[in-house]
């Protein structure tokens, strides 16, 4: 690997949760979004949730979420009556 190579980033469909944000409303897909922000920014510490890259990396499957996490998401989108949540659009 030369010294400023970058590594290619993995996306694993399984952790993409693309699927269930495809089936949101329009009108709820803000709320949903920010919801999972706070979700996954906790972890962090932060009160204002992650940032847009990190949601986009965490929607398309590049990051795998913690036992906590996928609950969460479930949880999240249960609450608007959608059911299958994981995998791409």
């Amino acid at each position: 690997m030369k010294k400023y190579e970058r590594r290619k980033k993995v996306k694993n469909p399984d952790f993409a949760f693309a699927k269930g944000l495809s089936q949101v409303r329009q009108c709820d897909k803000k709320e949903i979004l920010e919801k999972l922000s706070l979700l996954f920014g906790s972890k962090y510490g932060e009160e204002k949730g992650i940032s847009s890259v990190q949601m986009y990396n965490r929607k398309n499957g590049y990051v795998e979420p913690t036992i906590t996490e996928h609950q969460g998401v479930v949880a999240i989108f249960k609450e608007y009556g959608i059911k299958e949540v994981w995998g791409e659009a």
